[in-house]
Formats: structure tokens, sequence, C-alpha cells
């Protein structure tokens, strides 16, 4: 049997500039990403106070 990874991308609705829940979901879209370009089968947070700046 095969085994397969997974990759998260997180952030919490508390840190800065995560008013909406579209920008909660585009906060965790780049978190997502930035785990998948450090190998993947990562988990990624976002750090507090960062979650409105673009990657």
């Amino acid at each position: 049997m095969g085994h397969f990874t997974i990759s998260l991308g997180a952030a919490l609705s508390v840190l800065q500039g995560l008013q909406q829940a579209t920008d909660l979901l585009a906060c965790c879209d780049r978190m997502l990403h930035h785990a998948k370009q450090q190998g993947r089968n990562q988990v990624q947070l976002a750090p507090d106070g960062t979650a409105s700046q673009s990657a």
C-alpha cells in the first residue's frame, strides 16, 4: 500500500487584517503555498501581525 502526504495552510481570524472571510481564506491559501514550497508534507501557520501581507 502506498502513502500520501498532506500540506496545510492555516490562519487565525483574530490576526490583524483578517476582518472578512475572504481575507482569512486568502491568508490560508498563501500559507498553503508556503507549505508546498518548503517541500510539501508541511504545516504553515500565519504568524501574528503578518496575515495581511501578500506573499
